[in-house]
């Protein structure tokens, strides 16, 4: 398996700072910051979306795969994840993703 680098940058304290994000090098880039992650503003994505989005890309690649090995392969597997609410989170976070699915195989 290849290696794959991906870094944060934050500038500031926990209130008023804020931060970037790089996935892959330079695959994605996006900002990040306390209202980003604990209150839901728009104008950036948390930590805890990324692992979804990740956790998402994974399973659709594993599942996708043993479908296909058992003679059913699909057309299209879309891959939704939930990061926990806020409630839920604690220093495990990744134990309490949802993995809603939809898939279209072909007639």
């Amino acid at each position: 398996m290849s290696t794959h680098k991906s870094s944060a940058i934050w500038k500031g304290n926990l209130a008023k700072g804020k931060g970037t994000m790089n996935v892959g090098e330079g695959a994605w880039q996006g900002n990040f910051s306390a209202k980003s992650r604990f209150e839901g503003s728009k104008d950036g994505t948390s930590p805890e979306e990324l692992i979804a989005a990740a956790h998402a890309g994974c399973f659709s690649m594993a599942f996708s795969h043993a479908l296909s090995e058992s003679g059913h392969e699909p057309k299209v597997w879309k891959q939704k994840q939930k990061p926990p609410s806020k409630k839920e989170q604690t220093v495990s976070v990744s134990q309490k993703f949802i993995l809603p699915q939809k898939g279209k195989f072909p007639e």
